[in-house]
């Protein structure tokens, strides 16, 4: 599901568009004529998009939204699934989870249903302990968070309103545009925390990413970049191929795998960077999605004080589990939060967060709200994958101190 595109046309002339839409995709579509109506939801698989065939269909039907789904559907990698459903009704939650899982199988080989029980299984070991309180893709189609008058707007991080002289003017990205995210916007941000330290902390985040995001693929607020260091040069376009120039053959290491293959390993410094400003953002992420029902100023005063900054004494954070994971790497950053239910296990932290960007897992807390830290060491965090096996199952977790 890549987009929602509106167009003020129903009946045979809806019908026709479709036909049009799909023929300009490239795709064979079976229709069904004798209604005309067209069954849903139809899988398509990317081909070359002709620029100057989508160009002649636009010719047609006249409309912006069709370039945004243009400029989606090129992001895609060649030869990858998706789904067009052609519907003037919001697609339900359970319908969009199984067209997620039935594209997760064609793209990994396995069934529909061995991915259903296993996704039974995952929600079965959290359920005793954990509700799920938000739930994100920063892809998509535009997802407001908080209040849309700007009259009613009080900054989740410095608590002030337009009347104690805060705007509201710039577009604040509940997460970092960096990562990906194009669709998640938090209103509840004035424009001095978005503008001010918070800017400046993801001078941090784009080191920590920075080869990966060129190696990934992952298109930033000016695309992707290239990193450049040394002897090795990373440039993506955005295709299926990456280019990688090594002008130097000395810092390098080939090894043939096969009469047709080579394994070449190379190391890329992502430079300097403080990792205390990982985990501010980290948290900073999972506060800008929280619903307005769950946001409290008060239980969150000692949590948003230290993400603009504050020390607030605590000398050793809790560690934060960090998975590199590149088999299927997302083009837009995922996050869920989890709130740990009345009679779930205290030794367990309150809110447990999972984000999921340019192929790194993290599995964090949100800290400064209870007494004390739950993950503040490695039994711990062994504590909580028992406890929950689902979140254990990752093998290469690695638990890092952004203190």
């Amino acid at each position: 599901i890549l987009e929602t595109v509106q167009l003020a046309i129903t009946g045979n002339e809806a019908f026709q568009f479709f036909v049009a839409l799909s023929a300009a995709l490239g795709n064979s579509v079976t229709i069904d004529n004798s209604n005309q109506t067209v069954r849903i939801p139809l899988l398509f698989v990317k081909n070359q998009l002709s620029y100057s065939e989508f160009n002649k269909f636009c010719a047609q039907y006249s409309s912006l939204e069709l370039w945004q789904f243009y400029s989606k559907i090129g992001k895609i990698n060649e030869g990858g699934h998706y789904f067009l459903i052609p519907t003037d009704k919001n697609v339900s939650e359970n319908v969009k989870l199984k067209l997620k899982l039935q594209l997760i199988a064609m793209d990994m080989g396995r069934s529909v249903e061995e991915l259903e029980k296993n996704f039974n299984a995952y929600l079965s070991c959290i359920v005793p302990h954990y509700a799920i309180v938000a739930s994100y893709n920063g892809g998509g189609e535009i997802t407001k968070i908080g209040h849309l008058e700007k009259m009613q707007r009080m900054c989740r991080f410095c608590g002030r309103t337009e009347r104690n002289g805060v705007t509201f003017r710039k577009k604040a990205h509940a997460i970092s545009e960096l990562l990906g995210n194009k669709a998640i916007v938090l209103c509840d941000e004035c424009d001095e925390c978005n503008g001010g330290i918070l800017n400046k902390m993801e001078d941090s985040l784009a080191t920590y990413f920075k080869a990966v995001r060129s190696l990934v693929g992952v298109y930033g607020k000016h695309g992707i970049p290239a990193c450049k260091q040394d002897a090795v040069e990373i440039r993506n376009t955005g295709g299926r191929h990456v280019g990688i120039t090594i002008s130097n053959k000395d810092n390098v290491q080939f090894e043939p795998v096969d009469k047709d293959g080579m394994r070449v390993e190379f190391k890329v410094e992502c430079g300097k960077y403080v990792p205390l400003h990982i985990y501010r953002l980290l948290s900073k992420f999972a506060l800008s999605v929280l619903p307005d029902s769950e946001f409290d100023f008060k239980n969150f005063e000692r949590l948003r004080k230290w993400i603009l900054g504050e020390q607030m004494g605590l000398m050793h954070l809790p560690l934060v589990a960090v998975a590199v994971d590149g088999s299927r790497p997302p083009q837009y950053p995922q996050i869920t939060i989890y709130k740990r239910k009345d009679q779930g296990d205290e030794r367990l932290p309150l809110y447990l967060v999972e984000f999921y960007a340019v192929a790194h897992r993290f599995m964090y807390e949100l800290p400064f709200l209870e007494e004390d830290s739950k993950l503040t060491s490695r039994d711990e965090w062994r504590y909580l994958f028992s406890t929950i096996p689902s979140f254990g199952k990752i093998e290469n977790w690695n638990y890092d101190d952004f203190s």
